[in-house]
């Protein structure tokens, strides 16, 4: 018997698949090759594939909320460092990318990609908690870049922004797995204790 779980699953795998430039990259030779490998076939599966489509999305979240607020708040707020006035409006634009990042990679991660089904209080309370302090985390390592290559290395907001989006993905995929959305442990019904 099927369950509506699952059903809405495959739809959401058979969606992405039939993306068009998600067909266009499996479709070339090289990724023919890799997925045919023993790596491959680990690789592309449904939660790593599913994890890779929403923190794409969830990295254009927080690019173009960032983007958005840094050229609202641009030039409107300053600190001053060393006797010279530093516009940090980019830093608050990053606090606000990150929260809207963050609910909507919880939202995407619980649902489809871990898909955590228990829904209880309990629960979810328990994964947002986690969530949040493994993406406070990285959030951390994001305004430290942020920070380090804008402010003092006079390297272009937005650069920077996508290049830590790759590092803060990666890391959040770890985090997750092995601390947020652990799948719990199945005993081995053949064993007598």
């Amino acid at each position: 018997m099927t369950n509506k779980s699952d059903v809405s699953d495959k739809r959401i795998w058979n969606g992405i698949l039939n993306l068009a430039p998600v067909r266009w990259l499996l479709e070339l030779p090289v990724s023919k090759k890799i997925a045919s490998s023993a790596i491959g076939k680990k690789l592309f599966n449904y939660e790593m594939v599913t994890y890779i489509f929403f923190g794409v999305l969830t990295t254009v979240v927080s690019v173009l909320s960032f983007w958005l607020f840094d050229l609202l708040l641009s030039n409107k707020m300053f600190v001053v460092i060393a006797g010279e006035q530093k516009d940090i409006g980019y830093l608050i634009a990053n606090v606000v990318s990150f929260i809207l990042a963050v609910l909507f990679a919880f939202i995407t991660n619980k649902l489809f990609v871990f898909q955590s089904k228990d829904t209880t209080a309990k629960t979810v309370f328990r994964e947002l908690i986690l969530f949040t302090a493994a993406r406070l985390l990285s959030f951390g390592i994001d305004m430290l870049w942020m920070f380090v290559t804008v402010t003092l290395c006079g390297i272009n907001a937005l650069l920077s922004k996508i290049i830590v989006q790759i590092i803060v993905v990666i890391m959040n995929y770890i985090l997750s797995k092995i601390m947020v959305f652990r799948k719990p442990k199945v005993q081995d019904e053949g064993v007598q204790q």
